[in-house]
Order: C-alpha cells, then sequence, then structure tokens
C-alpha cells in the first residue's frame, strides 16, 4: 500500500489512501484468495481503513499548540481510529476489548516507531554482515519493552472487557455501525447524526427487551454431542451447565460451544463435569451421585437423572417414592439398565440419539414420553 502510494507521488498523481489500499488488499488477494479468511489480513485493512478515514478529519478538528500535546493527540486519534475500525472483529474473534488501548498507544507508538526506524537503519549493515549480532540484539530489547509495556497495561484490573460474544449477524450488524459512526465523523452530517442516534436507540431498546424477557423466563435444555452429552438449567441470568464428556477432545468442543451459544454478557454461568463430580452446588440447581455414573441433577421446580454409566438398573439408587421428571440417557453411556424401561408415567424419557441402540430397542420407545435427541434435536423445556 505504501509502495503504491510512494510511486503515486514519484509520479506525480495524487491518489487517495483508500485506492491504495483497496488495490494493495485486491493484489494480495489475487496472489492467494485465502488471505480474506485470516484474522490477520481483515484486522490490518481493517485498522488502515480507519485510519485513512478518520485520522485527517479528527485532526483538523482540534489542532493543540503545544508540540507535546499535539503528539498525544495525534497518537490518541491514530489508536482511536485503528479500534474503533477493528471493535467488531476483535470481539467476534477474541471475545474480548482492549479499555486502556489508547493509554497503550502512548508507549507502544514512541517504541515500535523506534523499532521500525532502528531496522531500516540496519538492514544495510546486516545485509554487509556488520554488527548483525549488536543490531539485532538492540531490536529484540525494544521489542522486549514494548511487550513488557503491553503486559503491564494487560494486567491491570479492568484493562481487559471479556466474555463479549456476537455471532456472524451481529458482527455485520456491529461493523455497518461503525461505518455509521465513521460516515457521521467525516461528513458531520447532521441528518446521518439523527440516523445514527436512532439506530443506536433502537439497538438499546432492543436489548432492553431481550434482557427483561430473559430475567423473566426459565428453561431446561439437554442436548448431545458426538462423544458427550450436555445438560443445562437456566432461570433468569443465572444459568448451570453439567457436562459429560468421553474426551478431552470432546470437552474442548462442548465448552467452546458453550463459550459461543450461552456466552452471553449478561448470563452468569457456571460449569459442572458430571463424571468427576460427586456432588455440586450450582447457581440454580445442585447435583448428586446416587451410583457410579448416576446423578441426580434438579432444583425446586424440575429434577431429573443423568445415566452415565453401566451397571445397576436406575430405580435400584433412587431410594423412596420420587418419580424424576426426566431421565437424561448419556452419550457413551453402555448396556445393562434394563430397569430404565419402566419408567413411571409422566417421566420424559431423553435418550441421546448416537447411543439409543446401546439401550433400548427402538420398537419398545413410546412417542408420549419419549424423546430421541438425534432425531428431534435438543430437548427443551421452558417455564
Amino acid at each position: 500500500m505504501f509502495s503504491l502510494i510512494t510511486i503515486s507521488r514519484f509520479l506525480d498523481h495524487r491518489t487517495h489512501p483508500i485506492n491504495a489500499i483497496m488495490v494493495s488488499a485486491f493484489l494480495l488477494l489475487v496472489a492467494d484468495p485465502g488471505w480474506i479468511t485470516r484474522v490477520g489480513f481483515q484486522l490490518s485493512y481493517a485498522a488502515i481503513l480507519g485510519i485513512a478515514l478518520l485520522h485527517q478529519p479528527l485532526m483538523s478538528r482540534i489542532r493543540p499548540g503545544n508540540r507535546l500535546f499535539a503528539w498525544i493527540w495525534q497518537a490518541t486519534v491514530l489508536s482511536f481510529s485503528a479500534q474503533l475500525a477493528t471493535a467488531p472483529l476483535v470481539i467476534y474473534y477474541f471475545h474480548q476489548f482492549p479499555v486502556y488501548s489508547l493509554v497503550t498507544s502512548l508507549a507502544a507508538i514512541p517504541l515500535l516507531s523506534c523499532l521500525i526506524a532502528l531496522f531500516v537503519f540496519s538492514v544495510p549493515f546486516v545485509t554487509m554482515g556488520i554488527l548483525p549480532g549488536f543490531l539485532n540484539r538492540c531490536m529484540m530489547e525494544l521489542a522486549g519493552w514494548m511487550n513488557r509495556v503491553m503486559e503491564y497495561v494487560s494486567s491491570i484490573p479492568g484493562a481487559v472487557a471479556e466474555n463479549l460474544h456476537i455471532d456472524r449477524a451481529g458482527c455485520l450488524f456491529f461493523m455497518i455501525l461503525v461505518g455509521l459512526v465513521i460516515s457521521a465523523i467525516t461528513r458531520w452530517r447532521g441528518s446521518l447524526l439523527t440516523r445514527f442516534f436512532l439506530v443506536i436507540a433502537l439497538v438499546l431498546i432492543d436489548n432492553a427487551g431481550k434482557t427483561c424477557r430473559l430475567i423473566h423466563t426459565s428453561e431446561m435444555v439437554a442436548a448431545h454431542f458426538n462423544g458427550g452429552s450436555l445438560v443445562t438449567f437456566r432461570e433468569g441470568i443465572r444459568a448451570d451447565h453439567y457436562i459429560y464428556a468421553a474426551d478431552s477432545v470432546t470437552f474442548v468442543r462442548m465448552n467452546e460451544y458453550l463459550c459461543r451459544t450461552w456466552g452471553r454478557d449478561q448470563l452468569r454461568n457456571h460449569l459442572f463435569i458430571l463424571h468427576n463430580t460427586i456432588s455440586a452446588e450450582g447457581s440454580v440447581t445442585c447435583s448428586r451421585m446416587l451410583a457410579p455414573g448416576i446423578s441426580i441433577i434438579g432444583n425446586d421446580h424440575l429434577s431429573g437423572l443423568v445415566v452415565s454409566g453401566t451397571g445397576s438398573p436406575v430405580y435400584d439408587a433412587v431410594a423412596g417414592e420420587w418419580i424424576p421428571d426426566f431421565i437424561l440417557l448419556c452419550n457413551g453411556a453402555g448396556s445393562g439398565g434394563t430397569g430404565i424401561m419402566e419408567i413411571p408415567a409422566g417421566t420424559c424419557l431423553i435418550i441421546d440419539g448416537s447411543n439409543i441402540r446401546r439401550w433400548v430397542a427402538p420398537q419398545y420407545i413410546t412417542t408420549g414420553n419419549a424423546h430421541l435427541t438425534g432425531d428431534r434435536g435438543a430437548f427443551i423445556l421452558r417455564w
């Protein structure tokens, strides 16, 4: 991009930086179309587009007379422009956002400038074999100082806003919103600003409605994965998740699903692993192991059995006249639980779609009180 701008100026042809940015991106994608899916490519071009669009308009509105203040303002504008343009992608890919980025840039920009200047200065000497070790050590020391500054700032409490999750549609909507902000700043038109604040108001109203509905509802969800099962109880903004995973790969995949689907900022999530937990106290539920591979999970409103092992029939482990609301046969559970067929009326039998043949023959399952997750999807009960 800078090469294109330099060539255009050498030919005495002034070109807009956006044209150079687009041409450089086009040439890179011609060489390797896969670049467009890479996070580094997306973040780099989003940042440079933000700087190209916002830097000059913001610098023209405020012109500090003091040279030190002018430098601080320029560094702040550079950081703000890049952070605003990359914010949707940063939240989408990394689920966090640096809060103190404007302060960090005041230290990072001069160190990075010195590092780039030293690199340019050292290239001819290193090429000729003159003091390569010394120059490399100098550059490594500067880079180390910059990394230490970043690590120190990131260690300050509240430096990073975490657990921010948006899907692709939310990321696209956020990018449109950022585009409106940039357009409003660069053009400074009243009608555009009015539309921007109208969009903000609609988003806030929609979020308030979703939060209100979330607070006043509860649900129980039982879903299966290839090698694992998940039981979730949610009451308002509090949610307890119970995982049965056959191996570590399945656990990682299920944990990623939880972060992506249930990792909303307003939810308070608690995670428990069934086969490693004899008892667990969640925010809205509790769990007790009745026998190896058999646990009871629930609260005052809804409770049931989660079976993840083999051996004794379910009801041999249950004392008294208690009738569960549901019985979930976890993914990976083995055969031998013949007592599971003797379920009382009103108890829903939830059978993992991947292991139904291990437990019961399909002809013995009545459609009235059996839910096959492999055929009908996750079991969901709301109240």
